[in-house]
């Protein structure tokens, strides 16, 4: 993969903070702990607008005869 530069200015605490947030988490250097965030924020994207699809299907599917409570109740049952 090619890659370029993109620098960026931070207030003092926020640079301390990454640099900080990188050796905890083993990144490497701040570089490498800004792509992981990027990389996370698209993943979560992706799931969002998944959801988004699987809401408006529920919403399309019409009413249910069965109460939310018990349907989360269900699904929890389900999950364990």
């Amino acid at each position: 993969m090619s890659t370029k530069s993109l620098n960026i200015s931070l207030p003092e605490d926020l640079k301390i903070k990454a640099k900080q947030m990188a050796v905890e988490q083993n990144h490497g250097s701040v570089g490498r702990y800004i792509q992981y965030l990027l990389r996370r924020e698209a993943e979560k994207d992706i799931e969002r607008k998944k959801l988004e699809v699987l809401l408006q299907q529920g919403i399309n599917s019409g009413i249910s005869d069965t109460e939310p409570e018990d349907f989360f109740k269900q699904l929890r049952s389900n999950l364990k």
